[in-house]
């Protein structure tokens, strides 16, 4: 029972967010990993990073720097893995900074939605990747560079696992 991906991490019990694919400058990975120093005194919430990029080595920095128990920095899985690391988790991050309007959708977005996983879009409101979250009701959208709000909608989802379970629902 259960999920390999979780259960190597001891992560079964927790409200899991996790971060997948690549951490580079196109992604803001800034705003969350503030989100997990705001949150780092909600025992339930764990972020999880997996991949590799050019923001990793700045993330294990910050892991350090607050002492953060609630992050997981994982490397890169092999694609087999896929189905079983996509589903390992209650809610997927995934970020865009500022000024990615109309120019990239990860292409993580899909693989998300199939696996049926509620998303986390942080992402300029009318992008491409807000617009898919929206109108499916298939999770959260939020701003880049706000991660007062990305710990709040964050903890909100964390407190209503029916409504998370919902929107996993309507993105597949």
């Amino acid at each position: 029972a259960g999920n390999s991906f979780l259960n190597e991490l001891n992560l079964e019990d927790k409200f899991v967010l996790q971060y997948a694919g690549n951490m580079g400058q196109p992604n803001d990975v800034e705003a969350i990993v503030e989100a997990a120093v705001l949150l780092a005194n909600e025992p339930q919430i764990h972020f999880v990073f997996l991949g590799s990029g050019a923001k990793k080595k700045w993330i294990e920095q910050m892991i350090k720097t607050h002492g953060l128990t609630n992050v997981s920095l994982v490397s890169t899985r092999p694609r087999s893995d896929q189905p079983n690391f996509l589903n390992g988790c209650d809610v997927a991050l995934i970020s865009l900074i500022e000024g990615m309007k109309g120019v990239s959708v990860p292409s993580r977005t899909y693989n998300t939605l199939a696996s049926g996983k509620p998303i986390m879009a942080i992402a300029e409101p009318g992008s491409e990747l807000a617009l898919v979250v929206d109108e499916e009701d298939a999770g959260w959208v939020v701003s880049p560079n706000q991660p007062e709000q990305l710990a709040a909608t964050i903890l909100a989802a964390a407190q209503d696992p029916a409504a998370a379970r919902q929107k996993g629902a309507n993105a597949r």
